[in-house]
């Protein structure tokens, strides 16, 4: 018995570290504001420097990868994107957007099967455009044979 209470102490003080140690998300931070601007903006390599910085201090921020992923996809670095898509679809998995990004930047680097995958999966959660989603997949299965 007094062991169940010793494995529930621990894991109560456990549990309020971890939750008490996280920053709460803040998007009214300089750094979030000035990458939306610089995104707006179409200043690609700026937005992706200050979304860096903001998720130094808010790694669970699921819209900063989604971002910093498509700054590093309009400047043609397609594994950075992925790697940004790929953290944002792991803080978030029903976020639409992060596969539909992902999904182009592998579109872009030719792998085919994981761009279809990722597509199929953005209109199962409800993309913005499924027309166009769907036209990628076709494509993208064309570009595949």
């Amino acid at each position: 018995m007094k062991q169940i209470i010793y494995c529930l102490i621990l894991f109560a003080v456990v549990s309020f570290m971890i939750f008490s140690c996280s920053k709460s998300i803040d998007h009214s931070d300089a750094n979030y504001v000035a990458g939306e601007e610089a995104l707006v903006n179409k200043d690609y390599k700026k937005a992706s420097e200050h979304f860096e910085n903001y998720m130094k201090e808010y790694p669970k921020d699921a819209s900063a990868y989604l971002y910093c992923g498509f700054a590093h996809y309009f400047m043609q670095e397609y594994y950075k994107g992925i790697n940004d898509f790929t953290t944002a679809i792991e803080l978030d998995p029903d976020y639409a957007d992060s596969y539909n990004g992902r999904a182009k930047s592998y579109y872009e680097i030719g792998v085919f099967d994981k761009a279809i995958n990722d597509w199929e999966k953005c209109l199962d959660l409800g993309c913005e455009n499924p027309e166009e989603t769907k036209k990628n997949i076709e494509d993208a299965k064309r570009r595949s044979l």
